[in-house]
């Protein structure tokens, strides 16, 4: 057990640090170093040449993932030509986030934590869904909420979810699961109280408070350039990565783009993807957007955010990169003259239940290159590999369903362009 310092720390004295850069171990990826799998792993390989493999992870090197297939020939795919590794077994079924809450990060990272207490201005906490995994310790000034306790309403979550990404500057806000909110600055926190101060030192009873923001002034929000991937753990974490390497006894480390360095099991690995260099992903791009009110509101589109600002969530799963528009929703994207190929996944956010109805196309000019009709509660669905015209735009339209525009919140999943693979 880690012995529990002293509760009292000067929130002043880390509002002064913002510009220390909070620095982890540092990982070579692409070092080459191979790594035998001990226990047989199912996974399922798409490549960026458009192929599917499914088999055993045999090994994954600095450059490349060996994939065992049932033949029992090894199939070789450079870490370049790498699109995602699922992880089939055990864990195929959908991701059940912890209720126990989350640590929301400047980055956009969200990680399905538990908070214990700050030391040297990092908040340690441990992992809910992995009590064997070592405490992990973050920057406060790479963090911009915590929610204690997830609410079973989604709309509540989603409230919370939205006041972390649009936290007013000035100060930090302490929301109670009474509906009540308090103003004031962070201090302490320990397993029973956490301390906030407003004109007096006031201790909130740690099950009352739902969600914690933090004064966005305050953070350090650099982080470090071209994150390699994305990371879903089986507990619903969510992570960009800069490099990874596998390391002994099946076990995969990664460093995060804060620069924290994380090591688990591959057992606890959902998914793995490479943003390699033959992808342009989307939701970095700036679309034109056009809406269509049903009635008169008018929705925004939002990157990396559902429409009601929100964490990107479709059948329970969260995702990283994307947009969130709502019908009647039309995203223009201009093609570059290399690409040759689109993909997205696409479905209606898990806020409004079973009420959404809507339908989703993709157009290229007079062509239309996909459709599909995407219900709430349902699956998300997967475009495939879409072949387009290079320099000639691209729509992804979400348009209204049976229920005019009740509930349809789409969420436009991962969308990318691919590069032609030489």
């Amino acid at each position: 057990m880690i012995p529990r310092p002293p509760l009292n720390w000067s929130r002043p004295s880390l509002r002064r640090a913002v510009a220390v850069c909070a620095v982890g171990i540092a990982l070579i990826a692409g070092s080459g170093r191979r790594e035998t799998v001990a226990a047989a792993i199912s996974i399922r390989v798409e490549t960026c040449d458009r192929r599917v493999l499914e088999g055993e992870l045999a090994r994954w090197t600095g450059s490349a993932i060996h994939v065992r297939l049932p033949s029992g020939a090894t199939e070789v795919v450079a870490r370049d030509n790498l699109f995602e590794v699922v992880h089939q077994s055990p864990n195929g079924g959908p991701i059940v986030p912890s209720p126990s809450g989350a640590v929301y990060l400047v980055s956009g990272d969200v990680l399905r934590l538990r908070p214990m207490r700050v030391e040297d201005e990092n908040l340690l906490a441990t992992w809910e869904g992995f009590p064997k995994r070592p405490v992990i310790s973050l920057p406060l000034t790479a963090i911009r909420g915590v929610i204690f306790q997830s609410p079973d309403d989604p709309s509540q979550l989603r409230r919370w979810e939205a006041a972390i990404f649009d936290a007013a500057s000035g100060q930090d806000v302490a929301y109670l699961r009474n509906r009540d909110r308090v103003p004031g600055t962070w201090e302490g926190l320990d397993d029973t109280f956490v301390t906030f101060s407003a004109t007096n030192a006031v201790k909130l009873d740690r099950d009352g408070v739902g969600c914690l923001v933090l004064d966005p002034d305050l953070l350090d929000k650099a982080s470090e350039k071209a994150p390699g991937g994305v990371v879903t753990l089986t507990d619903g974490s969510v992570v960009m990565v800069s490099t990874w390497e596998p390391s002994d006894d099946s076990r995969l480390s990664f460093r995060m783009t804060t620069g924290t360095v994380v090591e688990v099991d591959w057992n606890d690995v959902k998914r793995v993807q490479f943003l390699g260099p033959w992808l342009i992903l989307l939701s970095e791009a700036a679309p034109r957007v056009e809406m269509t009110a049903f009635l008169s509101r008018i929705w925004p589109a939002y990157r990396n955010r559902s429409v009601r600002g929100g964490t990107l969530r479709v059948g329970g799963q969260m995702e990283r990169l994307g947009w969130g528009v709502h019908s009647r929703t039309r995203l223009t994207f201009d093609v570059p003259s290399d690409a040759e190929f689109l993909r997205t996944d696409v479905g209606l956010d898990d806020e409004f239940g079973a009420r959404g109805d809507a339908e989703a196309r993709i157009v290229q000019g007079d062509r239309i290159l996909w459709t599909g009709r995407i219900h709430s509660g349902d699956r998300r669905l997967s475009t495939g590999w879409l072949a387009i015209r290079p320099g000639e735009p691209v729509d992804l339209m979400a348009d209204f369903g049976a229920r005019a525009d009740v509930g349809d919140e789409v969420n436009w999943l991962n969308p990318v362009f691919l590069r032609a693979v030489p």
